[in-house]
């Protein structure tokens, strides 16, 4: 995915982050290169390991483009398909930067990174992203916030994210956990609760929230297995608290609908994960 896809059909050089093995490499031959990002980083204030995150992205240098994508940067997992939700955002882009450039940054630890990005113009109740304050917008089990907007930045969310009220995840996902009679769900996941197993042909998890009521939906994107149980009680996997997970939240209106859900569909189709 990353030198047959990112590299090649984005025609720029890629500095990726995922767990790695001795036998993937860095890539600095040809016009376009593939750059392991140095482990240890100092990601968004925290000291992050590539081994103990479960987070995978790459930064497209130069063209402002952050991707956030499914597989590791190992030899075994190149017929294992996989996807890239690739952001092009200035902000986000930079926000990420420091990190991938290892520039020096206060240190504290952290294990889960959510970004939010809004593409309306107003934000509903239901079917949308939240943030801790329920606005539109590890070891540890504290998280951060990047929010789209003029400079977007990175924050301390409010509340621990074990718990089952007051950060953006559980107020994002509430309509999912809990019943709504508006909302139209699409969940997805190669390792979702209750079921089986991980489907090891895909490594893909999310939902999609679609607001009958009102021109509002969500696409909701995560790393975390066994997580999110449609119709159930919101229950953070202890197991993952010492591993750390990325969640990005895109809002989007029903006029984008189509061609987001025919990616998405796509993305599902190719995968092949529990649906």
């Amino acid at each position: 995915m990353y030198a047959k896809v990112l590299k090649n059909k984005l025609a720029a050089n890629i500095r990726i982050w995922a767990p790695s093995d001795t036998r993937s490499k860095s890539i600095c031959k040809g016009q376009y290169q593939l750059r392991k990002i140095a482990s240890p980083m100092q990601f968004a204030g925290s000291l992050v390991s590539r081994e103990a995150d479960s987070a995978k992205w790459a930064l497209v240098e130069g063209k402002n483009i952050v991707c956030f994508t499914t597989n590791d940067y190992k030899m075994n997992e190149k017929r294992i398909p996989g996807a890239g939700v690739c952001l092009e955002n200035a902000g986000v882009y930079t926000a990420f930067t420091a990190a991938a450039f290892n520039k020096v940054i206060q240190m504290s630890f952290t294990t889960a990174i959510l970004i939010l990005i809004s593409l309306k113009t107003c934000m509903a109740q239901v079917a949308t992203c939240k943030d801790d304050g329920d606005r539109d917008p590890p070891n540890v089990l504290s998280s951060k916030l990047l929010k789209s907007g003029g400079n977007p930045a990175w924050a301390d969310s409010r509340t621990n994210i074990d718990q089952n009220r007051d950060h953006s995840i559980i107020r994002t996902m509430a309509s999912f956990v809990q019943y709504h009679a508006q909302i139209n769900v699409l969940a997805y996941s190669d390792d979702p609760p209750n079921l089986p197993p991980r489907n090891e042909k895909s490594k893909t998890k999310g939902v999609l929230l679609v607001n009958n009521a009102a021109d509002d939906a969500a696409w909701f994107v995560h790393t975390v297995p066994n997580f999110l149980a449609y119709l159930n009680a919101y229950s953070w996997p202890a197991a993952e608290t010492a591993k750390g997970h990325m969640f990005l939240c895109v809002s989007f209106s029903k006029v984008h609908l189509n061609s987001v859900g025919t990616k998405i569909s796509k993305a599902i189709r190719y995968q092949e994960p529990y649906v």
